[in-house]
């Protein structure tokens, strides 16, 4: 089995938290690019909000819009990395694309949970995102953070 994902609801309770790399228990997402600094703007600013997720994890659907209207509200650039797990060709695939943006460090770390959802600053510092995953506030809480890192 390549990963799992939980069958509760998304979290709830409490504010939005960044913290180390840890993998949240929870397919639509759009496709990734490369990197396009035009669109990300100085990649020396640019924070990027990593989302593994697996097609076979309801939990990574249920949340797919909630981050891509968060991305698409956020006041800053950010690169969405999408990078999906759901059969070992997918994660071999992932672990390429995690390189070209630069967040190969936060694919290592996955543990095998969908949806892991991190965020990453300009410095290259990352954390994982934690809290009310169908909440677009605890996105931009988290891309905030990250912004200053």
């Amino acid at each position: 089995m390549l990963g799992s994902c939980s069958t509760e609801p998304l979290p709830g309770a409490g504010p939005p938290e960044v913290g180390p790399p840890v993998a949240q228990r929870g397919d639509a997402f759009s496709s990734n690019a490369a990197p396009d600094p035009e669109a990300t703007g100085d990649p020396a600013q640019v924070v990027r909000l990593v989302v593994i997720k697996a097609s076979w994890c309801p939990t990574c659907r249920q949340i797919a819009p909630v981050v891509e209207a968060a991305v698409a509200h956020y006041a800053r650039p950010v690169d969405l990395v999408v990078l999906d797990v759901s059969d070992q060709e997918a994660v071999t695939r992932s672990r390429t694309e995690a390189e070209a943006h630069g967040v190969g460090d936060v694919f290592s770390a996955w543990d095998g949970a969908t949806p892991t959802i991190a965020v990453v600053g300009p410095s290259g510092r990352w954390g994982g995102v934690h809290g009310r995953l169908g909440d677009e506030r605890t996105y931009a809480a988290a891309l905030d953070a990250a912004a200053s890192w």
